[in-house]
């Protein structure tokens, strides 16, 4: 059994995602958790043994996190230790976890467990190092739909349309970067537009590079139990509704032009690298120009940063660094 990554940013169509791929018979994805990066850098290098007290913590904080996120049918930890070896990782205490849910939901046979928190592609190096067979979806959509998903959206009183604008392409560019170094066998980008629009071939094609067969009940996500639970959050009605494409350029009809073009223009070279219609790039102001170079030099050295960590972690474990 192999895990998947569903990553990206909000409002880009994870949930949809993982509500289709779920109905597939090989596939369980539970609800987002949120903590995992957190809890693979706290227990890093550490080996628990079944029974011990630091396991049952663990547990203790697996349960509450996922808890907090929606999860229900919480395997309990007799059923998570089957799933493990005598001593393990929190990688694998992990897995273990989504194993025994998948067990827990009737699903006995599955090929594929995963996890769709979108935040999770700014932690894409720990987890493909974390979980060596583990595969990869970027999901990606129109920047312009997303400011206006996010305004209708119930947290949109911390919403701030630069800020998002620009967190919009740092995970942009996580992925873009992550492609090149994890290969298309394990990192595999998927546009919103084209999974409303196309989705039986979106869905075959995620099938192929999962390896799996097609399976029709995925197009029947919105009639689960699932779907109607996200339902009762007011920025997840439309999951209870077949796959619609009204979603799609909505920000014509709501955004002023000068919005339009001001966050085109900031997001030009990726919207146009990922077939996103475009006009043509007009000269920036001069304040803006300031806070986007400031901006990109600040990111370029922390990717920086984080590359060189992950090297020297990877010589470490290699014994080549003391």
């Amino acid at each position: 059994m192999k895990i998947l990554f569903i990553v990206g940013i909000y409002r880009s169509g994870t949930t949809l995602l993982r509500l289709m791929l779920s109905q597939h018979s090989l596939i369980h994805i539970p609800p987002e958790t949120e903590c995992l990066p957190r809890l693979i850098a706290t227990h890093q290098g550490v080996e628990f043994k079944i029974g011990s007290q630091e396991a049952l913590n663990t547990y203790i904080s697996f349960k509450k996190a996922f808890l907090a996120q929606g999860w229900n049918k919480f395997p309990d930890i007799n059923d998570i230790n089957d799933w493990l070896e005598d001593r393990f990782t929190i990688g694998q205490l992990y897995l273990a976890v989504l194993k025994a849910h998948a067990n827990k939901c009737g699903k006995k046979d599955v090929l594929w467990v995963g996890d769709n928190t979108p935040a999770y592609i700014l932690s894409l190096g720990m987890l493909a190092e974390e979980f060596p067979e583990a595969k990869f979806i970027h999901m990606v959509r129109d920047v312009r739909d997303i400011v206006v998903s996010i305004a209708n959206a119930p947290f949109k009183s911390c919403f701030n349309v630069d800020s998002c604008v620009a967190e919009w392409g740092e995970r942009m560019l996580h992925g873009i970067s992550a492609e090149k170094w994890l290969g298309n066998e394990r990192l595999i980008t998927i546009r919103y537009e084209d999974l409303v629009s196309n989705t039986s071939i979106t869905l075959a094609k995620l099938c192929r590079f999962l390896g799996v067969e097609y399976d029709s009940k995925m197009l029947d996500y919105y009639l689960s139990a699932d779907a109607a639970a996200i339902a009762m959050q007011s920025h997840h009605s439309n999951t209870v509704r077949p796959v619609s494409t009204e979603s799609i350029g909505r920000y014509k009809k709501i955004l002023h032009r000068s919005e339009i073009d001001r966050i085109t223009n900031l997001a030009y070279s990726p919207l146009k690298a990922f077939g996103y219609e475009v006009t043509s790039p007009m000269m920036l102001p001069r304040t803006n120009l300031y806070k986007y170079r400031k901006f990109a030099s600040n990111y370029l050295m922390l990717l920086f940063s984080r590359g060189m960590t992950l090297l020297k972690q990877s010589f470490i474990k290699k014994g080549n660094v003391r």
